[in-house]
C-alpha cells in the first residue's frame, strides 16, 4: 500500500527516483521503467543485488575463509554497519521487492534463505529471483552459461526476461553494486534527472 501510494502521489512514479535503493549507480530501475514505457512486460527478474556479498563470494571462491572475507568487506566500507544485515539476506530481499514492484508485481513477501554454505559451492552467487509474482533469495552454484557467473568483486547483475523483445535472449545489466561513491553517484544521478524534468 505504501509503494502504491508513493507511485500515485508522484504521478505514476514520474517524480519519484529510488535507483540507489536497488542498484547503487547501476540503472536497474531505469531499465525496468524504460521497458514499461515500450510496452514490454517482464516475466522474470534474476540477479545478484548485493555488491557486498558479491565481493565476499569472490574472496571465498579464491580461498579466503568466510569470516576473514566479511571482516575485509567491513574494513573496506562495503557492509552495512552490522554485517549481519548483509549475511541474513534482508538487504537483497528488500531490493528484490523494490525491483519486483517496479516491474509491476504486487509482492509482499520474499522466500529468503540466508547467505550460508558459501564455501561449499564452486561458483557461489547469492541470487534474487522474481517470477509470476513470487520472490525468492538463495545461494546458488551457477553454471558456465549463467551470466551471473561472470560477476566478480562488487559487481551487481540483473537479467530481465520479457514477453516479447527479451523473451529468448534476456536483457542483462551489470555494474558496481557497493561502496559509498557508487551509491552517491546513483543519488546524484536521480537528483539531476528530477531537476532536468522540471526544467
Amino acid at each position: 500500500e505504501l509503494f502504491d501510494g508513493l507511485m500515485e502521489a508522484s504521478g505514476g512514479g514520474a517524480r519519484l527516483r529510488y535507483e540507489s535503493a536497488a542498484g547503487a549507480c547501476t540503472p536497474f530501475v531505469a531499465a525496468l521503467r524504460r521497458l514499461a514505457d515500450a510496452g514490454e512486460r517482464p516475466t522474470r527478474l534474476r540477479g545478484c543485488l548485493s555488491g557486498t556479498l558479491g565481493a565476499v563470494s569472490t574472496w571465498v571462491q579464491a580461498g579466503e575463509p568466510l569470516d576473514r572475507a566479511v571482516e575485509r568487506a567491513q574494513s573496506e566500507g562495503l557492509t552495512e554497519p552490522d554485517p549481519v544485515e548483509d549475511l541474513s539476506g534482508a538487504d537483497v530481499a528488500r531490493k528484490a521487492l523494490i525491483l519486483g514492484r517496479t516491474a509491476g508485481w504486487r509482492i509482499d513477501e520474499v522466500d529468503l534463505s540466508p547467505f550460508e554454505g558459501v564455501g561449499e559451492t564452486a561458483v557461489p552467487r547469492y541470487v534474487a529471483t522474481v517470477e509470476d509474482g513470487a520472490a525468492s533469495v538463495a545461494l546458488e552454484d551457477v553454471g558456465e552459461s549463467d551470466p551471473l557467473r561472470g560477476l566478480s568483486g562488487t559487481d551487481n547483475g540483473l537479467e530481465v526476461a520479457t514477453r516479447d523483445a527479451y523473451r529468448d535472449s534476456p536483457l542483462f545489466i551489470r555494474g558496481v553494486g557497493a561502496g559509498a561513491s557508487a551509491t552517491a553517484a546513483g543519488v546524484v544521478a536521480d537528483v539531476v534527472d528530477l531537476l532536468n524534468r522540471r526544467a
